[in-house]
């Protein structure tokens, strides 16, 4: 075992830090390692419901961030049953740069034979570089939350597609409404990674990028989802994001009003299964709720959406097919019409949801709403329709293969047929076999070109 680097000082939470031991890396299995503790929870401590469980898994990897980010290294099985780590969960719930997740008094529950248990799971698991976290959420998450009210999970190809058709600045405010677990809202960190200076990403994070949650298990979720990939203190409030204006800024301190953001990312709740028909909130859609007793969340969430952006500002939607399709919905198309430039419609796979339990077929909206100096009587839209996202109707991951079968690095390169059959060596070194990557290229040359519509 390498030695742990105790550290003099310490360090804000969330400047870069070394990692504790030598001995933290990435992994490719943190998915199984998060279901393994998570059985082991369900199966040998009296906790029997799913919701109860989960808080306790989120519990350990609070502390296992904190023990990262305060390059601590004492997130280890060394034999006192877990005691270091209800400590290392008790500084961390009291920490003022941690606020939000949990609160100060808040005990870890868990026996001291799990909390062994799960300390050597993640012993050697360095968070910050290790890759789809957010997938590992989603794995433990479960059905009792994921599906509910139309909620699903957005697949990690879609989010980079999001990402880089919205394609943030880092003086655009991004807001979420309805941000689920953050994977929106990391992925739009992540991508501002890959263009602004680690200050400019920082300070976009934290300060920059809002999201809201009705589900006040997944605002938990979603904090310390963001705490995970090194960003800290974003603004997540808890509310539904379809109250009045008056509403949303009481439960965010002034931050929700109406024309406050640049950019919005989002996969609102969508499907027949509930319908809002609360009068006090229909009568904030006069669009498209109007003389109408019951609509769907999603067209209300469109309405919503424009309500939000500043004009010129420019939002990423996945909505049902039909939102775009059905002749029944036409007064929502031309509402939308109206308001904004269409600038951007890619269709989706139907194993596109089909991991989060969703069989709807569904597309992503890209939309930019008009500025006050008005609007051209023509312009361009991007299509595109996507028939691979990187993983089967089986929730199986889908790799490059030559038309022998084999598998293909990176290069077009076959991979050594011995080393394939291991997963975890075929996940880090694998190709992905998704056509979002060349949308996304597609994209780049569309923009390009029409560089005097967009932005």
């Amino acid at each position: 075992m390498g030695k742990t680097k105790v550290r003099q000082s310490t360090p804000s939470l969330f400047e870069e830090v070394t990692p504790a031991t030598d001995e933290l890396r990435p992994v490719h299995d943190l998915r199984s390692r998060l279901k393994s503790i998570h059985n082991y929870i369900y199966a040998n401590d009296r906790f029997k419901q799913h919701a109860k469980v989960f808080e306790e898994l989120m519990k350990l990897l609070f502390a296992k961030v904190y023990d990262e980010k305060r390059g601590l290294g004492e997130f280890t099985a060394n034999g006192d049953e877990g005691e270091h780590i209800r400590r290392l969960f008790r500084s961390a719930a009291s920490d003022g740069d941690m606020t939000g997740v949990f609160a100060d008094g808040e005990k870890l529950e868990l026996a001291p034979r799990t909390i062994v248990y799960a300390a050597e799971q993640l012993r050697t698991v360095c968070l910050a570089e290790t890759d789809a976290k957010g997938a590992a959420f989603q794995a433990i998450l479960g059905p009792q939350i994921r599906g509910e009210k139309g909620q699903f999970f957005t697949p990690d190809p879609v989010k980079r597609l999001l990402a880089a058709i919205t394609d943030p600045e880092p003086d655009d405010i991004t807001l979420d409404p309805s941000c689920g677990s953050a994977g929106l809202l990391v992925s739009s960190v992540e991508h501002m990674r890959t263009k602004a200076k680690p200050a400019a990403v920082k300070r976009y994070a934290q300060q920059n990028v809002i999201g809201v949650e009705i589900d006040p298990t997944l605002v938990r979720v979603a904090r310390l989802n963001m705490m995970m990939h090194g960003e800290g203190r974003s603004r997540v409030f808890s509310c539904d994001a379809l109250s009045s204006w008056s509403v949303l800024a009481a439960a965010s301190d002034g931050v929700l009003t109406e024309e406050s953001v640049t950019v919005v990312m989002t996969n609102p709740p969508f499907g027949t299964k509930g319908k809002v028909d609360d009068p006090k909130i229909l009568s904030g859609f006069p669009n498209v709720a109007a003389n109408r007793d019951r609509q769907v969340p999603d067209i209300l969430f469109l309405e919503r959406i424009m309500q939000w952006l500043k004009p010129g500002g420019r939002a990423g939607v996945v909505l049902p097919y039909g939102d775009l399709a059905n002749a029944s919905l036409g007064y929502v198309r031309e509402y939308l019409r109206t308001v904004g430039h269409i600038y951007a419609v890619v269709s989706l796979p139907p194993a596109a949801f089909k991991p989060s339990e969703n069989s709807v077929k569904a597309a992503v909206l890209f939309i930019r709403k008009w500025a006050k100096k008005g609007k051209p009587t023509r312009y361009p839209t991007f299509r595109a329709i996507s028939r691979k996202i990187g993983y089967d109707m089986h929730e199986r991951v889908t790799y490059l293969r030559d038309t022998s079968g084999q598998y293909l690095d990176v290069d077009r390169n076959p991979l050594p047929a011995a080393k394939a059959k291991d997963p975890e060596w075929l996940a880090a070194n694998g190709v992905v076999d998704e056509d979002i990557s060349d949308i996304i290229q597609q994209w780049t040359a569309f923009r390009a070109e029409h560089k005097e519509y967009l932005w």
